[in-house]
């Protein structure tokens, strides 16, 4: 009778055992990237092919039950990623996306059955596949919104229905689709934040939380920011509507490769493709997809104000942050990889404010200042050897643009004024030192050629 007990407890032990084993899987992210082929090494890179590789824990996604119960609402994501958005029972939107990629989708038919495809399939491997997982701790302390994925082996669900076999046994990153701060879970995508802007004085985005998205994306080497990476959340301030922006596809975070094929075409090409290492240099290169949002979005704020805020994030993003986020990696990888990439953002963060000032006065030496269809007069008048713009709507008076130029950063202002009642009022004794042109009928939505008119030291009104 005294192992009765004895034999009680083993069975509790096996019946937790096999409950867990069924809540959860042990695999690799993918297969495909294999490290057997020392020439595949050589030409290709090491890269994440350990980390791909290597078999980790991971809840298993069970769509009855996640979130209450979810119900399919449409297949997306780009031609690589696949994703599904899911609705819940209290109509929160949420996204599954594969975190291995098909390149199949984004190449000429004729070449995806060659060994071309076979190529840019193993450059997969220069992601780091549990990048995303560590993003949404660093969002948050900055006062960003951004998803907080967790990660999941989806199985031979039937519940999938038509997209049963197109999720199959794939680890996925299972996050909300576009999370708000406010109860108003509404957001819209660039181009029409962009036209909002355009249309109505009163709009405009919080340019402080949006060049701290930027500094994040500088500080984790994500080559790939543009338009499309990201939605834009309305928050009402009394009567102006203040658009905050929403973070999202984090693919190429921690991007790194040590191949010879990508060394030899960053000599003439693909120069943004800047490694994750704690060398941080070239920033200008690395943003390069980011160029004309940034030159929209950030053209009111001058040095004080990036230094300012490159030191706040630099303060909010302390180690303890940082150790928090990169804990939310796998264990396994973790012990692997946990480490390094630790320090990795802790050196980058130390040299964001030398590296991001340079990005500044590459973007300082050309600025356009976008004013909308509402009626406004931009008035320009000296400073010393600074030039002062404003930008008045003339029916409120509201004051919607001010800044103070420095001959010696600034060499070019473009003034997109698209309404036709826009005025432009060069002070009598100002000569400009920055080379001026008036931009009419600009459309800021989709870039259309112009052709510029300079803008003459006379005083003139335009």
């Amino acid at each position: 009778m005294r192992f009765v007990p004895i034999i009680l407890l083993l069975l509790l032990v096996s019946a937790f055992n096999t409950a867990a084993s069924q809540n959860s899987a042990i695999l690799p992210a993918s297969n495909k990237y294999s490290t057997s082929w020392a020439l595949r090494k050589c030409f290709m890179g090491e890269n994440y092919r350990q980390t791909w590789q290597l078999s980790v824990k991971m809840a298993i996604f069970d769509i009855t039950k996640e979130k209450g119960g979810l119900t399919i609402k449409k297949l997306g994501g780009g031609a690589e990623t696949k994703s599904l958005r899911l609705v819940g029972k209290d109509g929160i939107e949420w996204v599954l996306r594969t975190v291995d990629k098909d390149v199949g989708g984004v190449m000429n038919r004729k070449f995806r059955k060659t060994f071309i495809k076979d190529i840019v399939q193993d450059m997969i491997s220069t992601a780091y596949p549990y990048a995303p997982l560590t993003i949404g701790p660093m969002a948050k302390a900055l006062g960003l919104n951004a998803p907080q994925p967790s990660l999941f082996y989806v199985p031979d669900d039937t519940a999938f229905g038509k997209y049963q076999a197109v999720f199959a046994h794939k680890v996925c990153m299972f996050e909300q689709y576009a999370p708000t701060r406010g109860s108003n879970t509404e957001t819209l995508d660039t181009d029409s934040l962009l036209r909002n802007i355009y249309k109505h004085t009163y709009d405009s985005v919080d340019d402080t939380a949006y060049l701290k998205a930027r500094l994040l994306d500088m500080l984790i080497a994500d080559w790939d920011r543009h338009e499309e990476q990201y939605r834009w959340e309305l928050a009402k301030n009394g009567t102006e509507n203040v658009y905050y922006p929403i973070l999202r596809d984090r693919d190429q975070a921690f991007f790194y490769s040590d191949g010879l094929v990508l060394v030899i075409t960053r000599l003439f090409a693909l120069r943004f493709m800047k490694n994750f290492t704690k060398r941080v240099n070239k920033l200008t290169q690395l943003s390069k997809r980011s160029w004309k949002l940034d030159r929209m979005l950030l053209s009111q704020l001058d040095e004080n104000d990036w230094r300012r805020v490159i030191n706040d994030f630099q303060l909010l993003l302390n180690d303890s942050v940082l150790d928090n986020a990169v804990r939310n990696i796998p264990e396994e990888a973790h012990h692997q990889d946990g480490n390094r990439i630790l320090e990795t953002l802790k050196a980058r963060r130390n040299k964001l404010m030398k590296q991001g000032m340079k990005y500044y006065k590459f973007l300082a030496k050309k600025v356009i200042i976008n004013c909308n269809a509402r009626p406004e007069k931009i008035k320009i008048i000296n400073d010393g050897n600074n030039l002062i713009i404003t930008v008045i709507d003339k029916e409120t008076l509201q004051l919607k643009y001010k800044r103070i130029f420095n001959p010696v950063q600034t060499k070019e202002i473009w003034l997109s004024t698209p309404g036709v009642n826009d005025e432009v009022d060069i002070a009598e004794n100002c000569i400009p030192k920055i080379k001026l042109r008036l931009d009419s009928g600009r459309d800021v939505t989709n870039n259309k050629k112009h052709r510029p008119q300079n803008i003459t030291a006379e005083p003139k009104t335009f």
